[in-house]
């Protein structure tokens, strides 16, 4: 069993790459293997170690399109992201790009429902689903995305069970994005979603059933049992979070290979 291992400043993250295919396959090149690479700084160091791969940190769309178009025209801040990844392209490096479809004018949420910002921790409104209006503009910004930016690998939003309310609502956020993506290149591999469960399944059975009377543990895990359950086809590559315990990595994967 390989793992891929991805470094974050000082913080140690086990992504775990599952294909979902007949078998349960972890990476097979040694090109998946990724130190962190996001970091402008590193870039240059990195590049000698040969492992091929840098990984995001996560983008939203609100941020890279921060207003709505205007009589269909849109404006996109590659700016604030061009320096970054085409230095990271450059110095030969493949991309698994992280993007979240947060983006204030376009997504519906839940004021009433409170989940939980993953890059500042602060409580936000849950996410319901892209306004059916809005789901072409989300479409286009995929394919502008890819068409600057050679990305073999792209996942759409970080641990979804912790933000989205609405499991249809966020595969079709990924459905779209996979369908838009093939136009531009049907090899690149559609990710979901950076799953954290923390060290849930490696407890005693009995601490798990005080866990899930929890509605917000409750929440999570059946959020990616039903994920899992009705979106085979809209993705390629299962990504798992591991950031809590080494020792929950096998009842956690032996939990998540049952589920596909």
């Amino acid at each position: 069993m390989r793992y891929c291992a991805k470094r974050t400043d000082v913080l140690l993250y086990l992504v775990l790459l599952l294909s979902l295919g007949t078998s349960f396959v972890f990476a097979q090149e040694t090109e998946h293997f990724g130190v962190d690479g996001d970091n402008i700084k590193v870039i240059g160091i990195i590049a000698h170690i040969g492992d091929g791969h840098s990984s995001s940190n996560a983008l939203t769309w609100g941020y890279l399109e921060p207003q709505a178009p205007v009589n269909g025209v849109h404006i996109y801040r590659w700016d604030l992201i061009d320096a970054k990844y085409k230095q990271l392209i450059l110095s030969g490096r493949k991309l698994q790009l992280t993007i979240s479809p947060r983006n204030l004018w376009a997504i519906q949420g839940d004021a009433h429902v409170k989940s939980q910002d993953p890059n500042t921790g602060k409580p936000i409104s849950a996410i319901v689903r892209i306004r059916p209006e809005c789901i072409n503009d989300w479409k286009n910004f995929i394919t502008e995305l890819l068409k600057r930016y050679s990305v073999p690998y792209l996942q759409i939003d970080s641990e979804p069970e912790n933000t989205w309310m609405s499991v249809d609502g966020f595969l079709e956020a990924v459905c779209s994005a996979q369908s838009a993506a093939h136009k531009i290149d049907p090899s690149i591999k559609i990710l979901v979603s950076g799953f954290n469960v923390g060290n849930f399944f490696a407890m005693p059975v009995s601490e798990q059933n005080r866990f899930l009377t929890n509605r917000t543990i409750q929440h999570k895990i059946n959020f990616i049992k039903d994920l899992l359950a009705k979106g085979n086809g809209c993705f390629d590559i299962l990504s798992i979070h591991l950031n809590r315990d080494y020792k929950s990595i096998d009842s956690t994967v032996a939990w998540f290979k049952k589920q596909i």
